[in-house]
C-alpha cells in the first residue's frame, strides 16, 4: 500500500518533469573567464569559438537524456568520445545554434566536425545555412547544400562579427539525419583591435 502511495506521488512529478524538459526553452552554455586570449605570436588567426576564448553557444534544443550538451561544441577536445557531441532533440524540426563571440571579430571561416568523424556517414547533415551577425544584423550569409565532407570548412569572411548562427535542415524524425549530430565547431578569425584577445 505504501509503495502504491509513493507511486501515485512520484508518477505525476516524473511526468511533469518530462513535460517541462520536452518544452524547455533554448539553452545557453555558461560564460567563463578568458584564460588563453589570442596573442600576437598566433599570427592573428585563432579559434574564436573556443570556450577558453570566452565564446558561448545557444541551441534550439539538445538531447538531454544522453547528455549530448552543446558545451561539447566549444570545448576543443581533440579526440571526443561518442557522447561528447551536441545532438538536437528529436522533436526539434528546425534546429539551430548561435555562437556569441567574446568581442567583435573578423571571421574568416567556419569548420564543423560532423557525425562521421566518429560515426556512420549516414548521420551527417548535408544542408545548413551559415550566417555572420553583427550589432546591426546580418553581415553575410552562406547556404550549404549537399555537403559530403566529415569536416567541412566554409569561407565566411565578415568584419565586425559578434555572433555566428547555423540553421540546420533535418529530415523526418527517426531517420539518420533526423537530428543534428555535431562534435565540434570552430570559427577561425581574429579579434578586432581593442577587442578581447587583441
Amino acid at each position: 500500500m505504501r509503495r502504491l502511495a509513493w507511486l501515485a506521488y512520484l508518477l505525476p512529478l516524473a511526468l511533469g518533469g518530462v513535460g517541462w524538459l520536452a518544452s524547455a526553452p533554448v539553452i545557453t552554455t555558461p560564460a567563463y573567464a578568458v584564460e588563453h586570449a589570442a596573442t600576437p605570436e598566433e599570427a592573428g588567426t585563432v579559434n574564436l569559438a573556443a570556450l577558453s576564448r570566452g565564446a558561448r553557444v545557444t541551441v534550439s534544443s539538445y538531447h538531454w537524456f544522453n547528455s549530448h550538451h552543446p558545451l561539447f561544441l566549444i570545448d576543443e577536445h581533440p579526440n571526443p568520445g561518442l557522447t561528447e557531441k551536441w545532438v538536437s532533440a528529436g522533436k526539434d524540426r528546425a534546429p539551430w545554434l548561435e555562437l556569441a563571440l567574446a568581442a567583435p571579430a573578423r571571421v574568416e571561416s567556419i569548420a564543423l566536425d560532423l557525425a562521421s568523424i566518429r560515426e556512420d556517414r549516414a548521420y551527417d547533415l548535408r544542408d545548413y545555412d551559415l550566417t555572420c551577425l553583427g550589432p546591426e544584423g546580418v553581415l553575410s550569409r552562406f547556404e550549404v547544400r549537399g555537403n559530403t565532407g566529415s569536416r567541412p570548412v566554409h569561407a565566411l569572411g565578415c568584419e565586425g562579427a559578434t555572433r555566428i548562427r547555423i540553421d540546420f535542415q533535418v529530415e523526418e524524425e527517426g531517420s539518420p539525419r533526423g537530428v543534428v549530430r555535431l562534435f565540434e565547431l570552430r570559427v577561425l578569425g581574429r579579434f578586432e583591435a581593442g577587442g578581447e584577445g587583441a
